[in-house]
């Protein structure tokens, strides 16, 4: 038994690294199966329907046919869920799913930008619950756009979510993304939403440069940490555009949050530009090897072992706060370079 949970977690973290490396799947798609030869895992495809009826594309990636209840992992996306293929989990025994968000690539309606995360998020976690191959607990996984979205669902207080996964993301569009510090992050929003194709949104943005909670509560946890009832592994860069979002993140679960969430997240703050924590180079900078994130793979297993599967697991005893204090990268005998453990942020 312990052999074999310690080679599922093992393959589940080498599948964490690989995340994007394609991978063939048996595909069923509109009742058509087709079979390739790579991976053992199957792919099914569903239009998996929202309260107000839009239909949202949901690739699912299960071990097998008719697999027992089990912990599930979610990611949602507005990058194209057909670029992340997750049957490396599948493999290791997670049935995973990945979803186009509202407006993007196969999914119906309009491109809200996140306005809709606090209610496509939960329900899509109760149709996953609703499935044979679930058990009702689901984990979420994702970092930029794909934890930003998870911050607005964990603020619905779902029933299903048990535990989240968020890097270099922000739970406030208006204080870190949008209006940093009362200015509107021109380059940044202009050039992302253009990537997009949903510059319409800007004019709203504009309209709406203050910060009033009838706009922005929807996109925004700053009012209601209390309803996050799930622990967190919050991962951010000291370089990242959302350095203090995540911070913030942290703070609000483990602080503010309700009884699920209070005291139970984890926060790592790297060496790191936005997406560069597996690599040594930042910027013109090279940090030392011991730079790189090659422990919060782990600690995902460790999380999503415990709340999803109610194993006994080390996550409660990796310490509240990991961050790197950076040093004369140039200097190998300078003080910092090197990773420090805290039981609060400072």
């Amino acid at each position: 038994m312990l052999y074999g949970l310690w080679k599922k977690n093992l393959v589940l973290l080498i599948v964490i690294a690989m995340l994007s490396v394609e991978a063939a799947t048996i595909v069923e798609t509109q009742g058509k199966t087709t079979k390739t030869d790579f991976s053992p895992s199957i792919k099914k495809t569903y239009m998996v329907p929202m309260r107000d009826g839009i239909k949202l594309a949901t690739d699912v990636y299960l071990p097998y046919e008719d697999y027992p209840p089990h912990g599930c992992i979610l990611i949602r996306t507005p990058y194209n869920k057909d670029n992340i293929n997750l049957s490396g989990w599948a493999d290791a025994g997670w049935p995973s799913i990945v979803q186009d968000m509202r407006g993007r690539f196969a999914s119906e309606g309009v491109d809200t930008v996140f306005r809709n995360a606090h209610t496509d998020g939960p329900d899509t976690l109760a149709w996953i619950a609703s499935q044979n191959w679930s058990n009702g607990k689901i984990a979420t996984f994702g970092g930029s756009a794909l934890g930003i979205n998870q911050y607005y669902m964990a603020g619905a207080n779902p029933p299903n979510l048990a535990c989240q996964y968020i890097a270099v993301a922000t739970p406030d569009l208006h204080k870190h993304a949008i209006y940093q510090g009362g200015e509107f992050r021109k380059n940044l929003i202009e050039k992302w939403l253009e990537g997009q194709g949903s510059t319409y949104i800007l004019p709203e943005l504009w309209e709406h440069e203050n910060y009033t909670l009838d706009y922005w509560t929807n996109v925004s946890l700053e009012d209601n940490w209390s309803d996050v009832n799930v622990p967190a592994i919050h991962i951010g860069g000291w370089y990242d555009c959302f350095q203090q979002g995540t911070i913030d993140g942290f703070m609000g679960y483990q602080y503010k949050g309700g009884e699920g969430a209070k005291g139970k997240s984890k926060l790592i703050m790297g060496p790191w530009t936005h997406g560069g924590a597996g690599k040594r180079k930042q910027g013109e900078l090279v940090y030392p090897a011991n730079s790189i994130d090659n422990f919060s793979s782990n600690l995902f297993v460790e999380m999503i072992n415990q709340y999803t599967m109610n194993l006994s697991s080390g996550f409660d005893e990796w310490p509240p706060v990991t961050y790197y204090v950076m040093g004369d990268v140039d200097d190998p005998s300078a003080p910092g370079n090197e990773w420090r453990h805290a039981d609060a942020w400072p």
